[in-house]
């Protein structure tokens, strides 16, 4: 069933005012982890050339029972000298999502789980890395905080002296706000579970598969055809939201696979709410 709800919302003025000290902290707390997460570094600012400002989204969330403020920082990318980039969207395709579905209603030990990584396009690849993979040329894109913020950023070692009059922030990624930030995590993602084991489908690339070898007991294929083989595990993506099939054994293996790749993972298991439909695994 869909289940779309929209349970809090942007804080309005007052409560800005109301809860300054915690919306700085949030804040300060979103520019470091970018920073340990290798997104932007210092550049003076006579050598910038694509020049983007900030803005911030800051929003009550519900965190373990408990509502709390979360910041996010991102890009003005309209401002982009890089208008003529294509947009990319990884998100699997609504058949894709049933066919997952279908996996672990019939696979008698497979359990629904649902993944969510935390941070996701920071943790993308890097201009350099896209550049190396794809051949086009490398991007530079530079942005620049709020006055306000600066005294944020310099509470970051090695940013104590930052000087926003002679200086800009270059993006190692690109990350919120920016045209090729989907494709950058789509691509680390995709390398991430390939190196797991996991093979793109033919039939949308969004969805990840990974076989038993064909036994005695499988059903002889036709004449020109691979061998058909159980599933062992299916997997469909969603930008950083991830659903699957698999015994709980296998599903935790990539659990740990990810963590150890690309950080933090939500996990949720036979009961979720995944692209906006409520998901229930019973034992019937």
């Amino acid at each position: 069933s869909s289940v779309i709800v929209k349970e809090f919302d942007a804080l309005s003025l007052q409560e800005l005012r109301d809860n300054e000290k915690t919306v700085q902290e949030v804040k300060f707390k979103e520019i470091s982890d970018l920073h340990g997460l290798g997104c932007y570094g210092r550049m003076p600012r006579r050598q910038a050339s694509n020049i983007v400002d900030t803005k911030w989204v800051i929003r009550w969330k519900l965190v373990d029972g408990v509502r709390s403020i979360k910041a996010r920082i991102t890009m003005r990318g309209f401002k982009d000298a890089a208008q003529s980039l294509e947009t990319f969207a990884g998100t699997a395709s609504r058949w894709s999502q049933r066919v997952v579905n279908s996996i672990a209603a019939t696979e008698e030990d497979h359990v629904l789980f649902s993944l969510d990584v935390s941070k996701a396009f920071a943790k993308g690849m890097t201009f350099v890395e896209l550049s190396k993979l794809t051949g086009q040329p490398l991007r530079t894109v530079q942005f620049e905080l709020k006055p306000q913020d600066v005294p944020l950023l310099r509470r970051i070692p090695g940013f104590e002296d930052f000087d926003p009059n002679k200086e800009v922030l270059t993006m190692f990624k690109p990350i919120y706000g920016l045209k090729d930030a989907p494709r950058a995590w789509a691509k680390k993602l995709d390398e991430v579970l390939v190196k797991f084991g996991l093979v793109r489908s033919r039939a949308d690339d969004q969805i990840y598969l990974w076989h038993h070898p064909a036994g005695p007991k499988d059903p002889k294929p036709e004449p020109g055809l691979p061998p058909r083989r159980r599933p062992r595990m299916v997997l469909s993506t969603h930008v950083d939201d991830l659903k699957g099939s698999a015994t709980r054994r296998d599903a935790e293996a990539l659990l740990a696979h990810l963590q150890k790749e690309v950080g933090n993972c939500s996990q949720e298991w036979q009961q979720m709410t995944h692209t906006g439909i409520e998901h229930v695994q019973t034992d019937k």
